[in-house]
């Protein structure tokens, strides 16, 4: 339930970010600009995620604790790659200005004081756009292979589990209650009458 609430915030704040980030459309700080936005909230996403776990490392509920963390810096990455434009950004290796492209309002790019090489700089920032969008959906399939089969592991390791408990239930003797005797077992009169039929028998040799 917390990696839903905060999946919710994450796509919130995402939303904030994409207002107000504006690519410097320098070559020497795109890079850097835009993994800022990549990897810092991702990595405190988690770090708050994994603050909130009740876990030891001293047993496996250590390593589900990480898992369940990584949720949250995941749902952020695949936030940044689905926008497309911090991708972009960090692939621009031309100065200019920060740009909306004119029929698609929602895509940004840095514009080239080139005007002769300025559409076909645009055309490679679209692709750069796209490239974003197909990493994003790449991962979110490895994602979901991955959830797969964690369930499935999840899932055959707790049925064993279940048929051994439920077998040794039905070996253990039924419970009595206070001041009542224990069921006696019935004499197995065969051997009482087949003990009584030996002397007779002798005595009649």
């Amino acid at each position: 339930m917390t990696n839903v609430i905060f999946s919710f915030i994450l796509v919130a704040l995402e939303k904030l970010v994409e207002l107000v980030f504006a690519c410097p459309c320098d070559p020497s700080m795109n890079a850097a600009f835009s993994s800022a936005f990549f990897v810092v909230p991702g990595v405190l996403a988690f770090l708050l995620m994994l603050s909130m776990q009740p876990w030891k490392c001293k047993d496996i509920i250590c390593m589900k604790a990480v898992f369940f963390s990584l949720v949250p810096a995941i749902v952020w990455l695949l936030l940044m790659l689905f926008d497309g434009q911090y991708f972009a950004c960090a692939n621009t290796y031309w100065p200019g200005r920060a740009a909306t492209v004119d029929k698609a309002p929602h895509q940004k790019w840095c514009e080239s004081e080139n005007t002769i090489l300025s559409k076909e700089l645009m055309i490679k920032s679209q692709q750069w756009h796209s490239k974003s969008q197909g990493i994003g959906i790449l991962l979110l399939f490895i994602m979901v292979v991955l959830f797969a089969v964690y369930v499935i592991i999840i899932k055959c390791c707790k049925r064993p589990e279940v048929e051994a408990s439920n077998v040794e239930q039905g070996r253990q003797p039924p419970s009595t209650s206070a001041g009542q005797e224990p069921h006696e077992r019935p004499s197995n009169t065969c051997t009482g009458s087949a003990a009584e039929e030996i002397p007779l028998r002798g005595s009649e040799g």
